[in-house]
């Protein structure tokens, strides 16, 4: 009986591991290369998270939209390429 319990006890602590290690690699996955932002792929989910919790509950919801001019310049000269 003592060796199941510290088996399950063992997967317990593999299967938490592994949780906070899915949980970084989602982190990382989510993260710009070079700015501390969102990518798009977390972009577009938070973007339709927040569009279904506002069509759930009958909420509003509003979106902001920076356009920098000349900053894809800037990105293609000094962004990715400088890694």
């Amino acid at each position: 009986m003592a060796a199941l319990l510290a088996e399950v006890n063992d997967l317990r602590s593999e299967v938490s591991h592994l949780k906070s290690s899915l949980a970084e690699m989602e982190n990382i996955a989510d993260q710009d290369l070079l700015k501390p932002l969102l990518n798009r792929r977390a972009f577009v989910r938070e973007l339709r998270r927040v569009a279904t919790f506002a069509q759930r509950y009958g909420s509003k919801a509003s979106l902001v939209y920076f356009d920098l001019d000349g900053f894809k310049a800037l990105n293609d000269r000094f962004g990715y390429a400088a890694l």
